[in-house]
């Protein structure tokens, strides 16, 4: 029997694509929003009410609570209940292959299955983690189910009514499953404006127009869409939710709902994103003339969304992978096969093998998805749970009175602590953005944090210090405050109680103070009271704690715990370079470059370790050295200010003036009134023989200073521009 090598490689080739799309969404749950969810399904199917009021924060009590998503949090629930967190990464699989398969429906033929995967393979890979078991995404299984339905409601033969009268059924589930119900009215508003212009453009196949029975029916299901989205235990407050709320949740700073404009995220990330605007862009200029009004508005609609905001960027995708589909079959048909028959007529095609670059292309992307699919982290389970230890303990001791905790503690403390215990803050939207603009200031210490305990009478104390640094200086500030008493830590997360005589028992049983026990006797407490040192990532997690100790400024505990780090894992490069920076803090140039080059082994592109050990070469008097640090260093990430200010001290100690100069300028450009740099900037422009310049970065300088022996040197460079004037610029 002879092989068909054409049919092996399809079947590879969707193989292949069917894997990879799985292995996207086969993975731990790392997401900390569910908790919540799963808490108010539980709630809402014991208690047979939907909450309407915030039941889970006590500085939003009593808060209107407008839950958009109460029906994915039973749905997420109920598959909890009977399967475990297993049952939440089911559903997950069961809605986002739903969706795409329905696109996939709608624009496979015998022939596209290599550009489909390709196309899907890009779509995912835009989307940037955000494949993720939370209700939005059943909007993109709605818009999924609206384009299949309107698609074949506009094409197909006959006047069935049943399909175009479903959509009425999935915008009640949609207005009841998720706030971005408001996306079935714009995209049904969408195709019934885009028929009405393509009345007036000029006629082909793919524009031809409805007929007037299928027309009015599909006003009056819009209609009807428009009434039903306020079918919820809230009305309309859901479907209005997103507008009303977007602007307040942006102020708060929360990277998925900011623009991927911003500079910081457009340009070092999101490669797969930028890739698919060009495509889609492309592929919507070759095929306009035959792209019906309809997909036109809708993908420029999505595109105005994610570009506003990170979260819209899914949407876009996913229709972005049925649109481009569509485009490239059309311009294949239009455009290519007129050029490869005229091929064929030339006798080009026995120089060009089609048959063989087909092969090479499938063989390419089969490679491609392998690949993708080798680097994902497939598994089921909740993943780490992070901050089980912290409400482990809480449990355990049972403090009394309100919790101060951290924002991303919120949800699991929901799901572990609720009703006994209730947050102060947390995911969901319920906290003004004063109260949580008051919430961020007072991680700031300062006094901030006494008045806000004050108010709130707050008698215990989470944070987490690994995920949120703005922690830091407030847990300095409790750690050295007689009126705190650390009782807990691990490797994400330390908690405080107020030293009052209620809670003697607890600091009797649980008061940490790393200043009276030696390094030694912590890591041995650990190893009994806390099994993971036998478990996963062992070294990872002294790491994170030699981190508390760097806050807390106790360099002995810092070193014992990352060579405690080493002693179990002697490739662990974070060890390495925190080590180094240990050392370097302690002036121990000699072991800190040691460390510093150990990391850079292990880790070549270890950016911080280049920066630190350029600097270290710097101090040593070996500024060669110092510029090959600091310039890679340079390479490996955006522009950084301290990077940058040393590799201009490096060019200096060479005499490499013009570079120095150039260093500093950009340093004042991406930081104003950067340390010392217009001292500095100055010096160098004396070098330079630009006096008039150099005169006013120095003036510059002498404002800002304030010590003594600095504002001498200012003065005695300025008196030096003042005789030397007329001096020729030194090359």
């Amino acid at each position: 029997m002879r092989l068909d090598l054409k049919k092996i490689l399809k079947f590879i080739v969707i193989g292949a694509t069917l894997v990879y799309f799985l292995s996207k969404l086969i993975y731990p749950i790392h997401n900390p929003d569910i908790w919540t969810d799963l808490k108010t399904g539980q709630y809402i199917l014991k208690q047979n009410t939907i909450p309407r009021e915030d039941i889970y924060s006590y500085t939003a009590e009593g808060v209107s609570w407008v839950n958009h998503h109460w029906l994915f949090q039973v749905f997420a629930y109920s598959f909890y209940r009977f399967l475990g967190i297993e049952g939440v990464i089911f559903l997950k699989i069961i809605v986002f292959l739903s969706a795409y398969w329905l696109l996939y429906l709608l624009v496979f033929d015998k022939n596209n299955y290599a550009l489909l995967a390709v196309l899907l393979f890009l779509t995912l890979q835009a989307q940037e983690g955000q494949l993720l078991a939370r209700a939005r995404m059943f909007t993109q299984l709605f818009i999924a189910v609206y384009l299949f339905i309107l698609h074949r409601y506009k094409y197909a033969q006959g006047h069935k009514k049943w399909p175009v009268f479903s959509l009425i059924f999935f915008q009640l589930l949609w207005a009841n499953m998720h706030s971005g119900s408001y996306m079935g009215i714009f995209i049904a508003s969408c195709f019934i404006l885009g028929e009405f212009i393509d009345r007036k453009r000029a006629y082909s196949e793919s524009l031809s127009p409805m007929p007037g029975i299928k027309m009015k029916r599909i006003i009056a299901v819009g209609i009807v869409l428009i009434l039903c989205s306020g079918i919820t235990p809230f009305g309309y407050k859901i479907a209005l939710y997103p507008f009303e709320r977007m602007y307040a949740l942006r102020t708060m700073g929360i990277d998925e709902l900011l623009s991927p404009l911003r500079g910081d995220i457009f340009l070092s990330r999101m490669p797969y994103y930028k890739i698919l605007l060009v495509v889609t862009f492309f592929s919507m200029v070759f095929n306009i003339k035959r792209m019906p009004s309809f997909y036109i508005m809708l993908v420029f609609g999505l595109l105005a969304l994610s570009l506003f905001t990170r979260r819209g960027i899914p949407l876009f995708s996913l229709v972005a992978f049925a649109v481009n589909a569509i485009n490239i079959k059309a311009i294949f048909a239009h455009i290519c096969l007129p050029v490869w028959k005229t091929a064929l007529r030339a006798g080009w095609s026995r120089r060009i093998k089609p048959q063989l670059l087909s092969a090479i292309l499938q063989i390419a992307i089969v490679f491609l998805l392998s690949h993708q699919v080798a680097l994902a982290a497939i598994g089921l389970g909740p993943g780490e749970i992070i901050f089980k230890g912290a409400a482990d303990f809480i449990v355990e001791a049972k403090p009394e009175g309100n919790m101060f905790n951290t924002y991303g503690m919120g949800s699991y403390f929901i799901w572990r602590l609720y009703p006994q215990w209730k947050v102060m803050v947390d995911g969901r939207n319920v906290h003004s953005s004063e109260s949580y603009r008051f919430y961020l200031e007072s991680l700031k210490g300062e006094g901030k944090f006494k008045k806000l305990a004050a108010e709130y009478k707050i008698n215990f104390v989470a944070l987490d210090y690994i995920f949120l640094t703005k922690t830091h200086s407030l847990i300095k500030e409790l750690y050295n405050n007689k009126d705190w008493k650390l009782v807990y830590f691990d490797d994400k997360a330390v908690i405080f109680i107020k030293n009052i005589e209620k809670n003697r028992g607890i600091i009797r049983q649980y008061a940490i103070d790393f200043e009276d026990d030696t390094p030694r006797e912590i890591v041995l407490k650990e190893e009994r009271e806390n099994t993971w040192l036998n478990i996963a990532n062992p070294a990872n997690r002294l790491v994170n704690m030699a981190n508390l100790f760097r806050i807390l400024d106790l360099p002995q505990q810092r070193i014992y715990y990352l060579r405690s780090a080493l002693a179990i894992d002697a490739d662990c490069v974070e060890a390495y370079r925190m080590l180094g920076l240990a050392y370097l803090e302690q002036g121990g140039l000699k072991q800190a470059k040691e460390n510093l080059e150990k990391a850079i082994e292990l880790s070549p592109g270890d950016r911080e370790a280049h920066s630190s050990l350029g600097y270290i070469y710097g101090v040593m008097g070996e500024p060669e050295r110092a510029i090959e640090h600091l310039c890679l260093a340079l390479r490996l990430s955006p522009p950084d200010p301290q990077t940058i200010y040393n590799l201009g001290i490096a060019y200096t100690d060479r005499e490499l003036y013009r570079e120095a100069e150039k260093s500093f300028k950009k340093v004042l450009k991406l930081s104003p009134d950067y340390k010392k740099t217009h001292f500095l900037l100055g010096a160098v422009l004396v070098y330079r023989g630009a006096l008039q310049e150099a005169r006013l970065e120095l003036e510059k300088a002498l404002a800002q200073e304030n010590s003594e022996p600095q504002i001498e040197k200012i003065q005695k460079l300025l008196a030096v521009i003042s005789s030397r004037s007329r001096e020729k610029p030194v090359p």
